[in-house]
């Protein structure tokens, strides 16, 4: 029974998630109080044994209870959110790139992400400040995929992008 225990312990260890739910903190509060109305002297050390969680989590939980009659979720720590759109998936700008595209094979030049970038700025339907690296570089990714994806642009665009962050 001993293993069974074990492998099932460490089953929950590797399948939960780090960030905390709120579901997390209230099953805290609930043996926080629980042990607290057995007259346990150190609560928050049984719900650690309980629920294998860290006593600074497990007395954090407790804080911001007593604190703020509440307790909430964590948000995870990564980049999971949904970000505004740069570029508006509308019919009108696309008729826009597409003739813009159409404009520039007719006279055999070559259209790169930059020029539909420029253009679409030109036109006040992409607000991009063309003074910053990074905001021209996130215009040119999204003018890049929105003309590549409605007008069958194959060419690559012409800017070097640098990874932020070292990695």
């Amino acid at each position: 029974m001993g293993d069974t225990s074990a492998a099932c312990m460490e089953f929950v260890k590797m399948a939960r998630a780090r960030t905390l739910t709120r579901e997390d903190r209230l099953d805290m509060l609930r043996l926080f109080a629980f042990y607290t109305s057995q007259g346990e002297t150190a609560p928050s050390k049984k719900v650690v044994q309980a629920l294998g969680r860290n006593v600074a989590v497990v007395r954090g939980v407790w804080c911001e209870y007593c604190d703020y009659g509440t307790v909430t979720a964590a948000t995870p720590a990564a980049n999971r959110t949904a970000h505004p759109t740069r570029l508006i998936h509308s019919t009108q700008n696309i008729e826009l790139i597409q003739a813009f595209v159409r404009s520039r094979r007719v006279t055999r030049m070559r259209g790169t992400a930059v020029d539909v970038l420029t253009y679409l700025n030109e036109m006040d339907v992409l607000s991009v400040d063309l003074t910053s690296k990074t905001a021209t570089l996130a215009g040119v990714q999204a003018s890049w995929l929105q003309a590549r994806q409605e007008a069958r642009i194959v060419e690559l665009p012409s800017v070097q992008v640098e990874r932020v962050g070292g990695r």
